[in-house]
């Protein structure tokens, strides 16, 4: 179906992809592109972390439920190796940090004295 101009072509497409991202399915396919494209971990090597975490954050140890929204791939910003899943809450404590052991050492040291 031809469109009158390209602007109706254009919203038509971003209609179309509005919908697909918004779709169980589609939102699903784009979890799996993420995966593959920013961590380069496939699908199964995804669910084989889990089940080695027990299907709980990595340092919390916080139970992720079918519902849990803030399941994060924890990666090294360096080598953009992969090193685990975490919650949103740890993941981005990690980051607050610079992912700098020795800062969070002396954080933890500072917490425990006080």
């Amino acid at each position: 179906m031809p469109y009158k101009d390209i602007e109706e072509s254009r919203r038509m497409g971003r209609e179309y992809q509005n919908k697909f991202r918004n779709s169980e399915y589609g939102k699903e396919k784009v979890r799996l592109y993420r995966l593959k494209k920013k961590y380069n971990v496939t699908e199964e090597e995804y669910e084989n972390m889990l089940i080695a975490q027990e299907n709980k954050c990595a340092i919390c140890l916080d139970e992720f439920t079918s519902n849990s929204r803030h399941i994060q791939v924890d990666h090294c910003h360096n080598t953009k190796e992969v090193r685990g899943i975490l919650c949103g809450t740890c993941n981005r404590g990690l980051g607050q940090f610079k992912d700098n052991p020795d800062l969070l050492k002396k954080a933890a040291a500072y917490l425990e004295k006080v």
